[in-house]
């Protein structure tokens, strides 16, 4: 299998929207345009960019007060999997919390 070249880590937003859409069916998940407008203005979501602009990994933080933060939307694309993008991704998130902040992962058996 050919690898694909690495893309890069970006901070996404509300122009992101559908490519996370698109990213999100890709393993059989259905966010739509308002849940995830809600995660954007809740928190920060990360990603990583092809350079056509596909949106191939993502992670979102949302804190809750002062007192505890929350990740999740944690995807990467198929074909982009074993090139440590989750590991990135996850590591982007956890940054941006406060450093005394406890964080819990939401997640599902697919992810």
């Amino acid at each position: 299998m050919l690898r694909q070249q690495k893309p890069q880590l970006e901070s996404l937003n509300e122009s992101d929207i559908e490519r996370l859409i698109q990213l999100s069916t890709s393993v059989g998940w259905d966010y739509d345009y308002d849940e995830i407008k809600t995660i954007l203005s809740s928190g920060k979501v990360f990603g990583h960019k092809t350079e056509n602009g596909e949106v191939v990994s993502s992670a979102a933080i949302i804190p809750y007060d002062t007192n505890i933060a929350s990740i999740g939307l944690v995807i990467v694309k198929r074909n982009y999997r074993g090139m440590g993008l989750a590991k990135e991704v996850m590591q982007k998130c956890i940054h941006f919390a406060n450093k005394s902040m406890p964080i819990i992962l939401i997640a599902t058996d697919e992810g």
